[in-house]
């Protein structure tokens, strides 16, 4: 990650995104329901072992352990607070580590990376990373946000600005989740994907995909 997000790395886990805590019901409806899709997706895959990266405050990643089948949970952030969390959640283990050198090797059935993939100007290197860590055929998980009018729009309510650099979990985007899709398929097959938002209007996209068989 560029040397603009790295006051990321020592702020409260809970600023992180902090539209999980948010008085606005409907912000949290929204956020939060990127958690419902990606559960749905684990349930669907039956992974028995997960990756959760850019974990953040944890909260994501401990609902992991309550998805039938799921054996083993590591969440992997390089927030200076990361394992503190391993003393708040049970049969989850939270590692700080560089999305770009883990030390994992096809040790996963499956990974999520949720809003994380945009806040890197290298995507191809991240998701070299996340193969190496990944079983043969296991699968990625992945939402994004779409950065239209109404997305940018609904920055500007929620945070109260335009940019994506300032205000409270602010972070450089450098694609939306359909440039991060493209590159993505590169590597994974698409499976299915879900749209997030309000009205009519998407804000996020949920995508699956599984590792492409390697050529023979």
């Amino acid at each position: 990650m560029t040397a603009d997000n790295n006051h990321k790395y020592n702020i409260g886990l809970k600023e992180i995104v902090p539209e999980y805590y948010s008085s606005n019901r409907q912000v949290r409806k929204l956020f939060l329901g990127r958690h419902d899709a990606a559960i749905h997706y684990l349930e669907r895959v039956k992974a028995a072992s997960v990756l959760d990266v850019g974990c953040g405050d944890g909260l994501f990643t401990s609902r992991i352990k309550d998805v039938a089948g799921v054996q083993e949970v590591v969440g992997v952030d390089l927030n200076v607070n990361t394992e503190t969390l391993n003393q708040k959640w049970g049969n989850v283990r939270f590692v700080k580590a560089d999305i770009l050198n883990l030390r994992y090797v096809k040790q996963f059935d499956a990974i999520t990376a949720l809003d994380v993939l945009e806040h890197f100007e290298n995507i191809e290197d991240v998701l070299r990373s996340l193969v190496k860590a990944m079983k043969n055929n296991g699968y990625l998980i992945v939402s994004g946000p779409v950065e239209s009018f109404f997305y940018k729009f609904g920055r500007f309510l929620v945070k109260g600005s335009f940019s994506q650099e300032s205000g409270p979990g602010a972070g450089r985007h450098y694609r939306n989740i359909k440039q991060i899709d493209a590159i993505i398929r590169r590597y994974f097959e698409p499976i299915t994907k879900k749209k997030a938002g309000f009205l009519f209007f998407d804000a996020f996209h949920i995508n699956l995909y599984q590792l492409k068989a390697a050529p023979q």
